[in-house]
């Protein structure tokens, strides 16, 4: 987690809803919550798409790139993912993407864990949905992207 910002706009999220606010420059998080603002999937549009590209290499490689800040408020929340490859790419990308579960540890207790999850491979123009577990974590979504395009390589959006 420690990629995640010192400031900036960041998405808070329950599991079941979710609001925008932003991180100050002392690291506190303000929300539009005391405007009455709460809102539901909506306040994840905050996020916006993120461009990905996955280029051609040889041997092929995983291309990571990172995403908006989201910060899970409960045990329960979870992180979506839309994948989108691009109409024009000359080929389709495989994915995986980033959760966070409860791991014990040895003193008796419980943390978060990250885990990279495949999503399967996506053909230029279509598009893919994924929910992953994030509990109570504030962190970066992230996505790793690989060409099955061969020297054309692919490209794309996630949110």
């Amino acid at each position: 987690m420690s990629d995640f910002p010192s400031s900036g706009d960041v998405v808070i999220t329950d599991g079941t809803r979710a609001e925008t606010g932003v991180i100050t420059k002392r690291g506190h998080v303000t929300t539009d919550r005391a405007a009455g603002k709460l809102q539901s999937q909506a306040a994840l549009a905050a996020c916006g798409w993120t461009n990905w590209t996955a280029p051609f290499t040889w041997p092929v490689k995983w291309w990571l790139t990172r995403g908006c800040s989201l910060i899970g408020t409960t045990a329960s929340a979870t992180a979506g993912y839309t994948i989108d490859v691009d109409i024009n790419s000359l080929g389709g990308a495989c994915h995986q993407v980033y959760g966070y579960h409860l791991t014990p540890v040895s003193s008796g207790g419980y943390q978060y864990t990250g885990f990279w999850t495949g999503t399967g491979c996506i053909n230029p123009g279509g598009d893919s949905g994924w929910t992953v577990p994030w509990g109570n974590v504030a962190a970066v979504k992230q996505l790793y992207a690989k060409t099955t395009g061969g020297a054309a390589g692919s490209a794309g959006m996630f949110k």
